[in-house]
């Protein structure tokens, strides 16, 4: 199991691997682990960036979302200021992310934000 936290986990948060195996995933064992957690436990959403463990995913038949999806849909709901949260995970964590997806990503947040207007 891949563990992403120095020392204990929060109390809030319940750590738990998958009982399955599947060597057809040809993918890190972070991404490799979400899929067959998410298909075990027939999992309603699964959150990863890596793009060929989305594609996997999605080929498995997995709803799919993005930390810049769900950044936008908190941006849109004005939960967050979505250009501060990205200079945050830029400067201060491991996250990359390509300048044209998050011009991408900049563009839906504004339709979003016109169209609820």
């Amino acid at each position: 199991m891949v563990r992403f936290w120095a020392g204990s986990p929060p109390g809030w948060l319940t750590v738990q691997g998958s009982t399955l195996v599947d060597a057809s995933l040809k993918l890190g064992p972070g991404e490799t682990e979400a899929i067959l957690l998410a298909q075990e436990l027939q999992a309603n959403l699964i959150l990863i960036d890596e793009r060929k463990g989305y594609k996997a995913a999605l080929a498995r038949g997995l709803k799919v979302v993005s930390t810049l999806s769900i950044l936008e849909e908190a941006g849109s709901r004005r939960l967050i200021d979505f250009e501060p949260v990205i200079n945050i995970l830029d400067k201060e964590t491991t996250f990359h992310v390509t300048e044209e997806v998050l011009e991408d990503s900049r563009k839906r947040l504004k339709e979003r934000r016109v169209s609820d207007a």
